[in-house]
Parts: C-alpha cells; sequence; structure tokens
C-alpha cells in the first residue's frame, strides 16, 4: 500500500472519517449503528488509534482489519501515533494482548509491529482533503512524506538508525516524525 490512500467521492458518496476509538468497542459499534456499515456505498477512514486505554483494543483491531479485507476500497486504516509498540507498552494494549493471548502473545505483538509499520500515513480525499492522525505544520514537505520508507519506522519515539534512513544528503529532509 502506498504512504497516502487516495479516495474519491462524488455528489452522490460520502466517506465517514473517524478517529481515536483506542479499544472502546462501545463505541465502534455507535458509530455503525448510527451510520451503517462499511460497504462500496459506505466509506470509512478510521484515522489511527485504534489501540490503547480501552478493554477491546484487540476486537477493534480484528474487526477493522477483517472490513479492510472485504471492502479493501471502501474501508481505509491510517497508523496513528498509537499503532507504535511503544505506545502500547505504556498505554495498556501489550498487557491487554498478553491477558488474552497468554501462550501466542509474544508472536501476535511481533506481528502487529510489523502490520503497524506498513499501515498508510493518512488518506487524501479528493485530491483536496488530507486526513493524517495529529496534523501538519507549515513546514510539513507532503513530497518527503510520500517518499518515507514507513515500513522502517518501528515506532515513532525511536529515530530510525542511519541504515534504516532515506539516503538524502539533506539532513532536515531525514528528521520526520511520522
Amino acid at each position: 500500500m502506498p504512504n497516502f490512500t487516495h479516495i474519491q467521492t462524488s455528489p452522490s458518496k460520502e466517506v465517514t472519517i473517524c478517529g481515536d476509538l483506542h479499544g472502546k468497542l462501545d463505541d465502534l459499534f455507535l458509530i455503525f449503528y448510527k451510520n451503517g456499515l462499511p460497504s462500496e456505498r459506505n466509506p470509512y477512514v478510521f484515522n489511527g488509534d485504534f489501540v490503547d486505554r480501552g478493554k477491546n483494543s484487540i476486537e477493534i483491531l480484528m474487526i477493522l482489519c477483517v472490513s479492510f479485507l472485504v471492502y479493501p476500497n471502501d474501508l481505509h486504516l491510517n497508523r496513528g501515533n498509537h499503532e507504535d509498540f511503544m505506545m502500547n507498552l505504556r498505554y495498556g494494549f501489550t498487557k491487554e494482548i498478553l491477558h488474552k493471548y497468554k501462550l501466542h502473545g509474544k508472536r501476535i505483538l511481533q506481528i502487529l509491529e510489523e502490520f503497524y509499520a506498513w499501515l498508510p500515513i493518512g488518506t487524501i480525499v479528493d485530491n483536496e482533503i488530507l486526513v493524517i492522525h495529529g496534523g501538519i505544520s507549515e513546514t510539513t514537505d507532503l513530497n518527503l512524506l510520500h517518499r518515507v520508507e514507513r515500513n522502517k519506522m518501528k515506532s515513532v519515539l525511536i529515530p530510525p538508525t542511519e541504515t534504516n534512513r532515506d539516503h538524502d544528503t539533506d539532513s532536515k529532509h531525514n528528521k520526520v516524525g511520522v
């Protein structure tokens, strides 16, 4: 998947943008109840922070992943700051996984760490609207963000090593936090 998912709407098609579920399954059910389930006629963008804090982070992640598999063109997932193994250690998702999956919990966490690294940075709607977790600043270089090798950024709290960085000679371009 690209760093940014591009989606198009039309006058007759809307998109629902949701953020920060933080493991609260009742919130996800309420969103689906009020807005309908994801489908070709009812697209969604989930803008990160699916996990941590709530008791049902893994259930939310599984519902979103299965929905993505069923509707890959109509359900979009962006990486938030909580789709990060360091944040998961701090805010409860790691503990949830190890408690719910005693035998395979560590392996599940390793897989999720890799999964997080491949989630898109953001979604661009109709080539006009940027949906990205945490926003941007006036110095954000979208062209650079399109080129970032996000799979090498396992945590936003740990900068990539020299071998993982884009071999751009301009050091200011190497200080991008995704």
